[in-house]
């Protein structure tokens, strides 16, 4: 497994620089709009997810909610990027996302002597379908700063379903990453095996994740979002001696005011 050593600050710094230079560009691609064309969802949201890494707590965490549309430009949780409609039940996505490192040696005292697995920035193309039975999703995502240089695809099924004054939402998506991707944060190389953790070399793996979610209108601008999902790793990550569990569950709930 190839580590490439940075000067945490210069990382910091570079992937901030890059992203939103991207940004800059997809804006200046969605072109002049009207502030007619402007639509907002703010507020706030929690979540809980269990840890699957060794060394790692469980996550706990309370930050702003934003879902912002201006024109063809859109900010959320998912990224930043475009959107556009080629027709009435169709939607195509063109984003950067942020991924996450699974874990941070600074604070992980069991995996203190693995080498930093940066967080990095993806562009993500995203196709959405809505049919009369399902809506369906089919996505791709690839790293554009060069830090595990691999990539990402997969396909969601999703329905909404009338309940209890709301909408209940299951879904499930499948995807497969690659074997740069996983081996990048969950390889462990010669050099940094020990006693403990053992060298192991990732392979592609196909990830799982099954959620449910309820969103109910709190009169006529108030929502609330109540979510809840569990997610298998496969074994190409699942098999890595980092790894303590090959699923894990998380839970979340957001309040939020759409303009």
């Amino acid at each position: 497994m190839e580590i490439i050593e940075m000067n945490p600050l210069a990382t910091h710094l570079a992937l901030r620089s890059r992203l939103t230079f991207t940004a800059l560009v997809l804006c200046i691609l969605a072109g002049p709009v009207s502030a007619s064309d402007w639509d907002a969802s703010l507020g706030l949201s929690g979540g809980s997810i269990q840890r699957h890494v060794k060394g790692e707590n469980d996550q706990h965490v309370v930050v702003p909610y934003a879902d912002l549309r201006w024109g063809m430009m859109m900010a959320n949780p998912e990224g930043i990027g475009l959107v556009t409609s080629p027709t009435s039940s169709s939607r195509l996505k063109v984003m950067v996302q942020l991924r996450q490192s699974v874990f941070d040696p600074d604070d992980n005292k069991v995996l203190a002597a693995l080498d930093d697995r940066d967080d990095t920035g993806e562009l993500l193309i995203k196709w959405e379908q809505a049919t009369p039975w399902v809506d369906l999703a089919i996505f791709a995502s690839a790293d554009v700063l060069d830090r595990h240089g691999g990539h990402e695809w997969g396909i969601a099924v999703s329905r909404e379903l009338p309940a209890w004054g709301g909408a209940l939402v299951p879904s499930i998506d499948v995807r497969q990453q690659s074997r740069r991707l996983v081996d990048y944060y969950y390889g462990v190389s010669q050099q940094e095996a020990s006693a403990n953790i053992a060298a192991y070399e990732g392979e592609k793996s196909v990830v799982m994740r099954t959620s449910v979610s309820y969103v109910q209108k709190l009169g006529s601008d108030w929502h609330s979002v109540f979510a809840f999902g569990y997610e298998h790793l496969g074994d190409g990550a699942g098999e890595s001696s980092i790894v303590e569990r090959k699923g894990f569950w998380s839970g979340g709930v957001a309040i939020f005011y759409q303009f």
